[in-house]
């Protein structure tokens, strides 16, 4: 049986398949089932900065509402109510999963200030978490706002984040950056130790009876993994951190051209919603079977040998191969 440890932002892991951030990690038993059948770790779901916000707005609101109405009311002190905010009940739910669970757990955050990626994952270190997610799903409309402003804001929270906790940092970064090597180079130098390829943006539809904005989170196939695998595979060789592929992956297969992409890791989750925590074993089970036919004996073994700059196949990420492929497309259609 093959050897199947390896990393996740630094984080030793006894093998590569973490749970993505989903609702799984609300629930407690489920969380169990996940570690039963093998998972190596857990991302919890997204702590969400505006949702901590505009709770305490509300709250602040609600606490002082009328008080200017009558004189009386200024000098009377209403007992304020038993309050949890949104963040202390994600702390919570870090410390009820490290009280259940012997696997790593990866606090997840997305936020919009410094002040509010610092000080939440300051939060979340002292809860328990055992690395940090940070979450870099934003949609820029403004059109006055450049790319490079995106991006050195982006790095600023990093270096900001990264002094305040010593905790492993993983960035999930979006595919849509106009120079992505560079920005993984570039956060790399910030002392972060990993990154997540890629996150995935909802896709809103209209309905145009009802003259509504649809929300809804598809789920993935394998088809979707090609992205992952392409960028995983061409920054691997440049950037000396752990790479954990993320989207579209459902088989041992994917598990496998991730890993000879360059990945350290992969996070399930479209399958485990499909499938339930049992899909988590037999994943692991037909690895070990793959690795075990093709005499691989651990992951390391594995680890990028498909990755660009690893033989002929390398040309295969560039610009030539996309003229290749429009020439095979155009003989099957004559």
């Amino acid at each position: 049986m093959a050897d199947l440890s390896t990393h996740f932002a630094g984080l030793k892991l006894k093998n590569p398949l973490v749970v993505g951030a989903s609702p799984f990690s609300r629930n407690l038993e489920l969380s169990r089932l996940l570690e039963d059948q093998g998972a190596a770790g857990i991302v919890m779901y997204s702590l969400f900065e505006e949702e901590v916000t505009n709770e305490q707005l509300a709250t602040d609101h609600f606490l002082n509402v009328g008080t200017e109405s009558q004189p009386e009311a200024q000098t009377y002190l209403v007992e304020p109510p038993v309050m949890e905010d949104k963040a202390e009940r994600y702390m919570d739910q870090i410390r009820a999963l490290k009280s259940a669970l012997s696997i790593p757990v990866i606090a997840s955050l997305n936020g919009f200030s410094k002040s509010g990626w610092v000080s939440l994952a300051s939060r979340m270190e002292a809860a328990g978490a055992d690395a940090v997610e940070l979450n870099l799903y934003s949609v820029v409309t403004d059109p006055d706002v450049s790319s490079e402003q995106v991006v050195q804001g982006y790095l600023e929270m990093m270096r900001q984040v990264r002094s305040h906790t010593k905790l492993p940092l993983a960035i999930k970064i979006s595919s849509h950056f106009k120079d992505l090597p560079r920005v993984l180079k570039l956060a790399s130098e910030t002392g972060v130790d990993g990154f997540v390829l890629f996150n995935r943006f909802l896709q809103p539809d209209i309905d145009i009876e009802k003259m509504t904005v649809n929300l809804k989170a598809r789920l993935s196939t394998s088809d979707d993994l090609a992205q992952s695998i392409v960028w995983t595979a061409i920054v691997s060789p440049e950037i000396d951190k752990d790479i954990v592929v993320c989207s579209g992956v459902h088989t041992a297969q994917d598990v496998v051209k991730a890993i000879m992409a360059g990945g350290c890791a992969v996070t399930m989750v479209s399958e485990l919603i499909k499938h339930g925590p049992r899909a988590v074993g037999k994943v692991l089970s037909d690895l070990n079977a793959w690795m075990d036919m093709h005499n691989y004996p651990d992951i390391n073994s594995m680890r990028g040998a498909m990755a660009r700059g690893r033989g002929e196949h390398s040309i295969a990420y560039e610009r030539r191969n996309y003229m290749q492929a429009l020439q095979s497309y155009n003989e099957n259609l004559l």
